[in-house]
C-alpha cells in the first residue's frame, strides 16, 4: 500500500497523439509535472509525469481534468461583462476595455465605501506569487487588510508554546498525523505523498471523515464521523 507503483492507464484509455510534451501544470503553485498528449497542434489528453521530482506521476482532481478546462465549449476567451446575474455576457472590444472597466467598478466601491472595504484572502495554494502581488495591489488601494492562512494565529506566539503548524517537508518526521475531514489523496496528491513517507518512516495515520474516502483507506486508523 505504501510502496511508490507507476500510474500506469487503463487499457482503451489513450488517446491518438501525434506527439508527448512534457510540461507542469498551471492550476496551482504545486506546478506538478505533465505529460501531455497533442494531436493537431491540439492538447487532447493529460498524464501525470512519473519523472517529476515532486509530483512523481500524482494529479489532483483539477489537473486531471486540466483538458477540460481548456477545450470547453463555455470557456471565456474574450473580455465579457454582463449587467445582472443572469444575463448573458456580452464581449467587449478588447482586453484594455474590461480592464478599464474593472478599474472604474473598483474606484466607485472605493469611493463609496473607503479603502479599508477591502478584505484580500489568501491561501498558502495561492503560492508565494499571488500573496506579494495581494500586498501590492493592498498598498496601491490603501488597505492593511490582507490575510495568509499560513500566518500565526498569535504574534509574537506566547512563551513556552510550540506553534501548532509545521513546514510539509518536516511531515515526514512526524510520529502521527491527524486529517480531519479532508480527502488529500484526491484533492492534493503531492501532500499525500509527503503523509505516505511518514508512513514508511512508521507515522501513525488518522483520518476522520463523514464520507468513505481515498484518504481514509490508506490511513492507518479510519474513524467515521455523523454528518
Amino acid at each position: 500500500m505504501l510502496e511508490h507503483h507507476p500510474m500506469r492507464r487503463s487499457p482503451g484509455s489513450r488517446h491518438e497523439r501525434d506527439g508527448l510534451i512534457r510540461t507542469v501544470c498551471q492550476e496551482c503553485s504545486v506546478a506538478c509535472g505533465l505529460v501531455v498528449s497533442v494531436k493537431d497542434c491540439r492538447i487532447v489528453d493529460v498524464q501525470g509525469d512519473e519523472s517529476h521530482p515532486v509530483s512523481r506521476g500524482r494529479l489532483c482532481a483539477r489537473g486531471t481534468a486540466f483538458v477540460q478546462g481548456i477545450t470547453s465549449p463555455e470557456r471565456l476567451t474574450v473580455p465579457a461583462t454582463k449587467r445582472k446575474r443572469g444575463d448573458a455576457f456580452k464581449p467587449l472590444d478588447d482586453w484594455k476595455s474590461g480592464v478599464d472597466l474593472l478599474a472604474e467598478r473598483l474606484r466607485q466601491v472605493k469611493d463609496r465605501y473607503g479603502s479599508d472595504s477591502l478584505l484580500i484572502g489568501c491561501d498558502g495554494e495561492g503560492g508565494l506569487d499571488f500573496h506579494l502581488g495581494a500586498l501590492r495591489f493592498a498598498r496601491l488601494w490603501g488597505t492593511s487588510q490582507v490575510f495568509h492562512s499560513a500566518a500565526d494565529p498569535l504574534d509574537p506566539w506566547p512563551e513556552g508554546l510550540d506553534s501548532p503548524t509545521a513546514p510539509c517537508s518536516e511531515w515526514v518526521d512526524s510520529k502521527c498525523l491527524l486529517l480531519v475531514e479532508v480527502d488529500l489523496a484526491a484533492s492534493h496528491p503531492v501532500a499525500f505523498g509527503w503523509i505516505q513517507e511518514a508512513q514508511q518512516r512508521g507515522a501513525q495515520v488518522v483520518a476522520a471523515d463523514a464520507r468513505f474516502t481515498a484518504t481514509l483507506a490508506k490511513a492507518n486508523l479510519a474513524l467515521r464521523t455523523k454528518p
